[in-house]
């Protein structure tokens, strides 16, 4: 009996790919849960979901104030994906 094997969609590893490689947003630059949302490619509310639970660096202004996000905390969270995609596409492989 064989092995399972894991397939990426190629759209999601394009999408991934290339969201690290043509963003717009600098490393030191301040956007909100709305922009990062679009530059993950994701609903806003996923964003929040990935704050709260710490996956992705956010910070205040102002207590109760809106969630603002840096460009590296995008930038490092993307590649942190890829890197666990690969992980878990190399472990599958060597099943």
């Amino acid at each position: 009996m064989s092995n399972p094997t894991f397939k990426v969609e190629p759209e999601f590893e394009n999408k991934m790919n290339n969201a690290s490689k043509n963003s717009m947003i600098t490393d030191n630059e301040i956007i909100s849960v709305k922009v990062a949302a679009a530059r993950l490619d994701c609903h806003k509310n996923t964003v929040y979901h990935l704050i709260e639970t710490g996956q992705l660096d956010a910070f205040r202004l102002t207590p109760g104030g809106k969630w603002k996000i840096t460009g590296l905390a995008i930038d490092e969270f993307i590649q942190a994906r890829q890197a666990k995609h690969e992980m878990r596409r190399q472990s599958l492989n060597t099943k």
